[in-house]
């Protein structure tokens, strides 16, 4: 089931179906909006709390990583 939303500046499509497909993995959706990034993540086993652990863990290395870069600014448009 595919849902699309209207949010202003963003299109978003959102994927609702996601599975396990091993007996020892995981399945994991996932949605980015401007200022967000959702999961959902699922298990056949008790370990998903872990892998949330770690998951959430490098999300914030690389939003630390991305608030360090420096921001460029666009050079101007020439005018024609």
């Amino acid at each position: 089931m595919a849902r699309v939303r209207d949010l202003g500046s963003l299109e978003a499509l959102m994927l609702i179906t996601h599975a396990t497909v091993v007996p020892d993995g995981y399945g994991l959706s996932y949605s980015i909006g401007d200022n967000y990034i959702r999961w959902t993540i699922t298990s056949l086993s008790k370990t998903s709390g872990e892998f949330k652990k770690y998951l959430l863990e490098a999300a914030n290395d690389v939003k630390a990583m991305l608030d360090r870069a420096p921001v460029e600014v666009a050079a101007p448009k020439a005018k024609l």
